[in-house]
């Protein structure tokens, strides 16, 4: 049987995340106020490891601790604990709970999987009990579960295969190209993150030369992004691209494969892009990361505001404009964005 994590957390982004990264592993509680996770563990249930963030309302994660550290039997259960303070003083519980590591927002959600998954090693070499416990497979507050909703996964389908079937020939040529000009696979695959923090196989034709990701420490003085907050990394003139990859990039060819991932169900036509994991632990906050509640997308909102500002967005008019596009998501949105997509494909490949 799974083992049971109580996460206590109001912020709904932040749940939904921890959520998606825990549930494969593990059984998950969540309560958005300390009073409900109290009342739980009073009817008897105990959690194999705590999570709680320590800014809250009405009972923040001071108030919470200091019930759940009133029953000694609790005292070895392991805690982390999250808050969008550098610092906060919780040296008063030290004695009293398991406590096992503080995390600061942002933070990324794979680091506490692994330290989750690190604890419960130890555990199991400290002893070969395991307690029997019940499946649980929804959040304990009634939120609802991330997803793509079904009109949209049924237009992805249908037109992701279209293009796919029409394409192929276009599809076949430029790979040809690509291996010509630098020998190695035409498609480049990295790990990117898309909706509820999933992280998937993101594909796209190659367009830089065989691994010119390992020499991108080397251009940090071209990112676009460098006297802001870095949340993204974007290069002027990147001497890594190839001739055809410069092609590819102007006319958004280089895209193409990921109708893959569409059909796949990584991926929607309409979306926040996925973007490195890197980029993408640096936005896990209340503020920024409402944009993994929705699906990671071909083009976007602010894919379109792009040309409009003629490719110049700051980071933080990107992150602005990917919490929009999850507010106002809906179906006459999307047609809107595709549209405008595809007058700005014909714009480029006509320039």
């Amino acid at each position: 049987m799974k083992s049971k994590i109580l996460i206590l957390e109001d912020a709904r982004t932040i749940q939904l995340i921890l959520y998606n990264v825990l549930k494969e592993k593990y059984e998950v509680c969540m309560f958005s106020d300390g009073n409900s996770a109290i009342s739980w563990l009073r009817k008897g249930n105990t959690p194999d490891f705590v999570i709680t963030d320590m800014q809250m309302s009405p009972m923040d994660g001071f108030s919470f601790l200091t019930e759940f550290a009133k029953v000694e039997a609790r005292k070895n259960i392991p805690v982390i604990v999250i808050s969008g303070l550098k610092k906060v003083d919780i040296k008063c519980f030290s004695e009293k709970i398991n406590l096992i590591q503080f995390f600061s927002k942002p933070f990324n959600p794979l680091e506490i999987v692994k330290a989750i998954d690190k604890e419960f090693q130890l555990q199991c070499k400290k002893t070969s009990f395991q307690k029997q416990k019940k499946c649980a497979h929804n959040i304990r507050d009634g939120n609802k579960m991330l997803g793509i909703p079904l009109w949209k996964r049924v237009f992805d389908i249908a037109f992701s295969l279209i293009f796919l079937v029409a394409l192929s020939p276009i599809l076949l040529l430029i790979s040809i190209i690509i291996c010509a000009e630098s020998p190695g696979s035409p498609i480049y695959i990295s790990k990117r993150v898309g909706q509820g923090f999933n992280i998937f196989s993101f594909y796209k034709f190659r367009s830089m030369y065989v691994n010119a990701e390992k020499n991108l420490f080397l251009l940090q003085n071209k990112n676009r992004y460098k006297d802001e907050e870095k949340s993204f990394v974007k290069l002027d003139n990147d001497p890594r691209v190839t001739k055809i990859g410069r092609i590819l990039r102007r006319t958004s060819f280089d895209e193409l494969p990921q109708l893959v991932n569409i059909i796949k169900g990584d991926m929607s036509f309409v979306g926040n892009r996925p973007i490195p994991i890197y980029e993408a632990e640096r936005l896990v906050s209340d503020k920024w990361g409402k944009r993994f509640l929705t699906a990671a997308g071909l083009t976007g909102l602010w894919q379109v505001k792009l040309r409009k500002k003629k490719g110049n967005l700051s980071a933080t008019e990107r992150k602005h404009l990917d919490n929009i596009y999850v507010t106002k998501s809906s179906f006459l949105n999307d047609i809107t964005i595709l549209f405008k997509t595809i007058f700005i494909f014909y714009q480029k490949t006509n320039s």
